[in-house]
C-alpha cells in the first residue's frame, strides 16, 4: 500500500498471495467500517497478485488489512495482512506577495481546486524549513528577492531540494 495519498484519491492495495495448490479463494479487503471489496480469485501454485482500488477519505491513519480465505489451506494464521496509510487533507499553499490583490486570483484559482491558499507579505514568510514545510509550495507573487527575509532565501533552496517541495515564481501584468 502507498505509504500516503491525498484525501479523495484511489489508493491501489496489493496483494502477493502464495499458494501450494491450484485453488478457489475468497479475499477481502477490510478496512476501520468493514469490508470494502471482495474478489473470488483462481490461485495458481506459487506467487498470484491480487490488486484492490479504493478511495479514502477522512485524513490520518488508515489501517486497511486483506483477509484470504482459500478452498484449502494447512495454516490459517499466515491468511491476512495488514498496511498503514497516511491520509492526508488538501495541500497547502503559501502565496507570497507584496501587494495582496497581486495573488488573490491566483488563490482563487487554487481554492476552486480544492486547495488551501493563505496569502502572506514578504515579511511574514517563515524564515526556517520548519515553518517552511508545512506547505506543499511557496509561490512568490511580483516579490522580488530582495524583499524576501534572509532567512526565507537561505531555507528555500534547502525546502526544495531536501524535502522536495515546490516554488514557483510569478511575475509581470
Amino acid at each position: 500500500a502507498p505509504a500516503s495519498v491525498r484525501e479523495g484519491q484511489l489508493a491501489v492495495i496489493n496483494t502477493t498471495i502464495e499458494s501450494t495448490v491450484a485453488q478457489r479463494a475468497l479475499v477481502r479487503l477490510l478496512g476501520d467500517g468493514g469490508v470494502l471489496s471482495e474478489q473470488t480469485v483462481e490461485l495458481q501454485p506459487g506467487a498470484n497478485d491480487v490488486a484492490f482500488e479504493v478511495e479514502v477519505s477522512g485524513t490520518g491513519f488508515q489501517r486497511f488489512r486483506v483477509e484470504v480465505e482459500p478452498e484449502r489451506d494447512g495454516r490459517a494464521q499466515n491468511n491476512e495482512a495488514s498496511a498503514l496509510i497516511q491520509v492526508q487533507g488538501p495541500p497547502r499553499l503559501l502565496l507570497v506577495a507584496a501587494e495582496r490583490a497581486d495573488a488573490v486570483p491566483l488563490a482563487e484559482a487554487l481554492e476552486a481546486t480544492n486547495m488551501i491558499a493563505e496569502i502572506v507579505s514578504p515579511d511574514r514568510i517563515p524564515a526556517d524549513l520548519a515553518g517552511l514545510s508545512a506547505y506543499e509550495a511557496v509561490v512568490l507573487v511580483n516579490t522580488p528577492a530582495r524583499d524576501l527575509p534572509i532567512g526565507a532565501m537561505a531555507a528555500l533552496p534547502g525546502y526544495v531540494r531536501d524535502l522536495g517541495k515546490g516554488l514557483l515564481m510569478v511575475g509581470g501584468e
